[in-house]
């Protein structure tokens, strides 16, 4: 019964990643061609704080519960899809941590 309650939790905060990707994405492309800065501004403003509420907690779930899923069900973490999973899992934060450095560098969030 915990496994599948750890699972669905998973479940969810891997949507919650996803869907917050997407939204703030489409968000940000439709709002930059308003030609409206400071609609700019505001909305940009809103995402930096929806990324840092929504990915970095859904990011944060997504690592404990995929662990625990792993060490529930008995897999090595060299199995090469766990393995597969974590270098995925890894190059996405490589690729989300410059943008949280550049979002502080601009004082949006600050």
């Amino acid at each position: 019964m915990l496994y599948a309650w750890i699972k669905i939790l998973h479940i969810i905060s891997a949507s919650v990643l996803f869907g917050t990707g997407l939204g703030t994405a489409f968000y940000m492309f439709y709002v930059n061609f308003q030609n409206d800065v400071k609609l700019i501004a505001k909305a940009t403003k809103e995402v930096v704080i929806a990324d840092w509420f929504f990915t970095l907690t859904s990011g944060i779930v997504q690592a404990i519960t995929g662990f625990l899923l792993v060490y529930l069900k008995g897999y090595s973490l060299l199995s090469p899809w766990v393995l597969g999973s974590i270098l995925g899992y890894l190059i996405a934060g490589a690729c989300w941590v410059p943008v949280v450095w550049l979002q502080m560098r601009c004082d949006i969030f600050l």
